[in-house]
């Protein structure tokens, strides 16, 4: 009996899953009906209900603050839930795109060393970057940012510099912005400057950046000078600048 108890437990999950997840995914129904299937995942809790409920951040409605707000309930869902979560935070990250909620709520149950080392480890198991692998190797080099004190992520940015993808060096350079006070970091990025093979887009990109968080290249002005195109200087306190 008790053996027949479980299968008929699990299929009323997987059939509450379903439904629930139908009714989730369809950005037409009223946010009352969505938000009454995040209750419902949430409540059955396994890996698979955490995997649809997270699905929630594949789409936008047209109204911005229900979007927001119900994103917002799925993440503290999630977190309510705590380490019941963490194996469908960390399989949704591994094969679906829409992960910047998905990594925060796992940051929030788990910490950072454990959230950087599985960000990491996925990025490893991207075969190829084709299509939606592509996307999705874009946004974990997107989320590689929050953690980029942790050296490990230093290092997987400086190589990501080197990449094909103009897109992933664009936020590579982004993700070691938050270093500024790491000289090794304008060390790294100037060379790209330099590089006359690199696209304009990519350079412009990069001096763009440097001009909103003022940079300071002063120890690279020499090299860089007759690097710039013209309608870009460097002050005497080393800033870049827009003529």
């Amino acid at each position: 009996m008790g053996f027949m108890k479980f299968f008929s437990s699990e299929g009323k999950d997987q059939r509450s899953i379903e439904r629930a997840g139908k009714k989730l995914m369809n950005k037409y129904h009223q946010t009352a009906e969505r938000k009454r299937a995040i209750e419902i995942l949430a409540g059955v809790g396994t890996e698979e209900a955490v995997v649809m409920l997270l699905k929630r951040y594949q789409y936008r409605t047209e109204a911005t603050i229900v979007d927001e707000d119900e994103k917002e309930v799925v993440f503290l869902e999630c977190v309510e839930l705590g380490h019941r979560a963490v194996a469908g935070c960390k399989s949704y990250i591994e094969t679906e795109t829409g992960i910047y909620w998905p990594v925060k709520a796992l940051r929030k149950i788990v910490g950072d060393e454990e959230t950087t080392t599985h960000l990491l480890a996925v990025i490893d198991g991207i075969e190829d970057t084709f299509g939606v692998n592509r996307a999705r190797l874009e946004e974990l080099v997107d989320n590689l940012r929050a953690f980029a004190h942790d050296d490990r992520v230093y290092d997987r940015l400086v190589l990501f510099l080197e990449n094909e993808d103009e897109e992933i060096v664009i936020r590579a350079v982004d993700g070691l912005s938050t270093r500024l006070d790491d000289p090794s970091v304008c060390a790294q990025v100037v060379p790209l400057l330099l590089d006359e093979d690199r696209s304009p887009r990519v350079r412009t990109m990069i001096l763009e950046l440097m001009i909103e968080q003022q940079w300071n290249v002063k120890r690279h002005k020499k090299q860089l000078t007759d690097h710039l195109p013209d309608n870009y200087w460097i002050d005497d306190t080393g800033v870049v600048r827009r003529k």
